[in-house]
């Protein structure tokens, strides 16, 4: 029962935050692009979710590789490193 009821709190109070967000941007009168209501926000991030997805595959990608790429590097000077024969003993 102590899971659900953390569960209940946590998905609430962000539930809460976001109708604080929402109603409380639109009293403040502030502009949009300061300070956008999060049905915009939501509304904005399922339309452009393809390109979206698109992008976080490129970005996964080029991580990928520069984390490969790291780790050759670092072995082959490990390497280098450990055959040395000027390396102290």
């Amino acid at each position: 029962m102590g899971r659900v009821r953390q569960v209940a709190v946590t998905v609430s109070g962000f539930a809460g935050i976001l109708v604080i967000w929402q109603y409380g941007a639109r009293f403040t009168r502030l502009p949009a692009y300061i300070l956008p209501v999060p049905t915009v926000i939501a509304a904005r991030f399922w339309q452009t979710l393809a390109i979206q997805a698109h992008h976080l595959g490129v970005t996964a990608m080029t991580t990928m590789i520069g984390t490969q790429s790291s780790s050759v590097r670092l072995l082959r000077t490990a390497c280098m490193n450990t055959s040395s024969r000027n390396r102290e003993r």
